[in-house]
């Protein structure tokens, strides 16, 4: 069991990865809102 790294969500989840190293709840929300705003930083 593992606690979503996106600051905006307090959701624990168990990590289904091959590796083990998932890093969001979900791929289709948290994790394309920590691309989005990773992109938009490097954008300026």
């Amino acid at each position: 069991l593992k606690a979503c790294e996106s600051p905006d969500c307090h959701w624990a989840y168990y990590d289904r990865s091959p590796a083990g190293r998932g890093r969001w709840c979900s791929m289709q929300v948290c994790g394309a809102r920590a691309k989005m705003r990773r992109y938009r930083a490097k954008q300026g």
